[in-house]
């Protein structure tokens, strides 16, 4: 029997904090697939990240990550094959979650979108909408109103807002009048 769909809104101000294990930032889960997936068992799982302190990115095998600055000063990742400055807000970096990565402050904590897909599985494309678009139809998916007020369909989203779906495959008409709107649009379609 196919998983029940699910479409699911939340504001990222009721979401809790929750500590790293390293200590190095704090941690807010949007969403898990499948719900209530551990680290080790989930196709995807979004979060907003702080980062507070310098120190290594944890491993995760077979996963495939992309990490976007929402706001402060940044970071610098390094790694094999890796020697990236993540400083310009709402620019998504993607890397491997099988490599070692160490991350320092460029200055003050950040706060970043992350998103984590196991790769066997499913592939994610991250996008960052200013404007009036259409989404194409996916099982899954996410959005996320960054800055600006939103319409999706018959939703209305504020920033901080945004909605969820797995397993309903949905396609999106996204509109905004606020010339300074960013929206972060996350879709899942299968591995190649």
């Amino acid at each position: 029997m196919p998983p029940e769909p699910i479409f699911q809104r939340f504001d990222v101000a009721q979401i809790p904090d929750m500590p790293w294990k390293n200590k190095g930032g704090q941690t807010r889960e949007i969403a898990t697939w499948p719900p209530g997936a551990d680290m080790d068992g989930f196709d995807w799982r979004i979060s907003i990240a702080s980062i507070d302190a310098d120190g290594p990115f944890s491993v995760f095998e077979d996963v495939d990550r992309i990490i976007t600055l929402l706001d402060g000063d940044g970071v610098h990742l390094s790694g094999r094959g890796i020697d990236h400055d993540l400083t310009i807000a709402l620019e998504p970096f993607e890397f491997s979650g099988d490599a070692s990565i160490d991350c320092r402050l460029k200055g003050q904590s950040s706060r970043d979108f992350n998103v984590m897909t196991r790769r066997s599985r499913l592939k994610a494309e991250l996008q960052v909408i200013r404007g009036a678009t259409e989404l194409p139809c996916t099982p899954y998916g996410l959005l996320l109103a960054q800055s600006g007020h939103w319409q999706a369909g018959d939703q209305s989203l504020l920033p901080g807002q945004g909605l969820w779906w797995a397993s309903a495959p949905a396609q999106w008409s996204l509109k905004t009048s606020d010339p300074n709107a960013a929206m972060l649009a996350v879709q899942w379609r299968a591995a190649p």
